[in-house]
């Protein structure tokens, strides 16, 4: 029986999925992005509908990141599949499930980058969405280059750029994520957070690779049409 690590966000997009056997033995499945398909919806948690669940979710990761002890906060799995990508650039990792956290902690990761680094890291550019062209455009943008968030809101900094035209206003994605953003500087700010960066690393999941574990989507589809709500962090 296969078994998964705990990974960071980074270090999926880094240095790969490590999928370990019975026999302790372990293999680096390498993907060159995380990305979002056509299948899925658009990003709930930044609704402005979901401030409950926002808000709550984002206490227990800043309580993660700002508390003394060195202890990770795991955030269940997510599930999905290694796939050739069109431009031939690798294999990319198909989110099928996780979609929602994982779409938060890309935030995270890049308004922390934001305030406290030098230069947004690479792998921030390897996160991406195609259930709408405008998404994609978006998160490429913003990963491109390196914003001041120190005074305003993320959202209206973002909004301010000329490439912002009312196509990605109407992106229920991209309305999602500034909506985030907000609440994310918000929070920072209240809390006079600083040096964050390196507790990033607390924040942790496993991933489930269909391939390596022998099984296929009809697993997906089942989890999809289980009957249950959806979690907070769903």
């Amino acid at each position: 029986m296969k078994t998964t690590k705990l990974h960071t966000f980074e270090d999926v997009l880094t240095k790969g999925i490590t999928i370990e056997n019975e026999n302790g033995e372990e293999t680096l499945v390498q993907v060159s992005c995380i990305f979002i398909p056509k299948i899925q919806r658009s990003y709930a948690q930044g609704r402005i509908s979901e401030g409950d669940i926002r808000s709550d979710f984002l206490k227990e990761i800043f309580s993660t990141l700002t508390g003394d002890k060195d202890t990770p906060l795991e955030l269940s799995f997510l599930f999905g599949s290694k796939q050739s990508l069109i431009n031939g650039t690798g294999n990319g990792f198909e989110l099928l499930d996780g979609q929602q956290r994982t779409t938060t902690l890309f935030l995270l990761y890049w308004y922390i980058h934001n305030r406290e680094s030098e230069a947004l890291p690479e792998f921030l550019s390897k996160f991406t969405y195609e259930t709408r062209d405008t998404s994609s455009q978006f998160l490429s943008k913003i990963t491109s280059t390196k914003f001041d968030l120190s005074d305003k809101k993320p959202s209206r900094i973002i909004k301010a750029n000329k490439w912002f035209t009312d196509d990605f206003n109407c992106d229920a994605t991209i309305c999602a994520m500034l909506n985030m953003l907000d609440d994310i500087h918000a929070m920072y700010c209240s809390l006079n957070c600083k040096n964050l960066l390196d507790k990033l690393s607390r924040l942790k999941f496993y991933v489930l690779l269909l391939e390596e574990f022998d099984m296929n989507d009809e697993l997906y589809i089942k989890m999809n049409s289980r009957g249950l709500s959806l979690t907070p962090f769903e």
